[in-house]
């Protein structure tokens, strides 16, 4: 269905919002079980500085730097925030459908938001296949390989050649790093440059926390403004936690359980996505907070619009090829029912975060 149609679709839905506009037990429910209205963000895993005012900002200034990639002639460089756009729901916009690395090549999966990030550490963990038990490590991987294409020796020297001071004044004095290449150092001398390496990855990982997603219309909606929210996101909100079974899987403040689910996504979709995935294709129930803002859909970016997501469920998903079973049943909705759930999910977006803080604004 074209966005226009679905415009049409809604206008004579649009009528003012009822003082009541759910059961009063089904909105208690909805603002007990997902409001984000006085909930803190989950400590962090493994990291004395994750919430360090100091570490945050030294993690700000490293997110917004290009400089901590290696250049690839007649290929920009990259940024944290180039493959997870704050201004675009911490996701990457220029998913085609998966992420432009420094290499110029693609990377094999979509890069999920890092709105609402620190929630992961109440599940799995980190990375669509929730195998990094800290988002700190989990950074690490991105920045010594695809998409920055360098390595935790290049990355701690740029750092300490750009952030200097601001690493000091966080973590203290560093050590003298040796010279490399990083392949030909020493178990010795591999120490010291992780000590450097680690301490980066979680002040990026203190920034990263600070990417909170609230204040929607939802939020208001369920706290005692119920005109916050369109007639059709309330019917949506009925669908979501109703007849949609939507709730099952994505819960909780963040809209996400945390775990992995088989729901019969494409086995691949892009140059780099593996042919054959391994595994059984479960992979990470991503938060939907800001979700309108982060098209591409799914581990993959197999799915371009938030409608054709809502299809997907609909249908059943797609013939995936991988071993395992989906979870997933078609869903038997109808195209109001759906256009309801749009609007639910559009209503989940957050206030805009602080606009320097969403960008490299007086770093070095």
């Amino acid at each position: 269905m074209s966005a226009s149609m679905r415009t049409l679709l809604l206008l004579p839905l649009m009528a003012c919002v009822p003082s009541e506009p759910l059961a009063p037990w089904k909105v208690e429910m909805l603002r007990t079980e997902f409001s984000m209205d006085g909930v803190e963000v989950p400590p962090a895993r493994d990291n004395a500085w994750g919430d360090d005012p100091l570490a945050i900002e030294l993690g700000r200034c490293l997110f917004h730097d290009t400089r901590l990639s290696e250049p690839v002639e007649g290929i920009d460089p990259v940024s944290c925030n180039t493959c997870h756009d704050i201004e675009h729901g911490g996701a990457d916009p220029r998913g085609t459908p998966t992420s432009l690395m420094a290499s110029g090549g693609y990377s094999s999966r979509q890069s999920p938001s890092l709105y609402n990030g620190a929630w992961r550490g109440t599940g799995v963990g980190w990375n669509w296949e929730g195998s990094k038990s800290e988002m700190w490590r989990q950074i690490q991987g991105p920045l010594q390989g695809h998409p920055h294409n360098s390595d935790p020796l290049e990355v701690s020297q740029r750092v300490l050649t750009f952030h200097g001071e601001q690493y000091e004044a966080t973590f203290g004095a560093p050590p003298v790093l040796p010279a490399g290449p990083y392949e030909e150092l020493s178990a010795a001398e591999d120490l010291v440059v992780m000590s450097v390496f680690d301490n980066v990855a979680k002040s990026l990982e203190a920034y990263s926390r600070t990417l909170v997603s609230q204040d929607s219309a939802f939020d208001r909606a369920v706290n005692g403004e119920p005109e916050a929210m369109s007639s059709a996101a309330w019917r949506g909100a009925d669908v979501f936690i109703g007849d949609g079974f939507c709730n099952e899987c994505h819960r909780g403040p963040a809209f996400s359980d945390q775990t992995l689910h088989n729901i019969g996504v494409s086995q691949a979709n892009g140059p780099l996505v593996p042919s054959v995935d391994p595994g059984q294709g479960v992979f990470l129930t991503p938060g939907l907070r800001g979700v309108s803002r982060t098209a591409p859909y799914m581990h993959n970016g197999s799915v371009d619009s938030l409608w054709d997501v809502l299809e997907f469920y609909r249908f059943g998903g797609h013939a995936s090829g991988y071993v395992g079973e989906s979870e997933i049943r078609e869903l038997h909705l109808t195209d109001e029912q759906l256009a309801d759930l749009e609007a639910f999910l559009n209503a989940l977006d957050g206030a805009p975060l602080m606009a320097d803080h969403i960008t490299g604004k007086g770093c070095p």
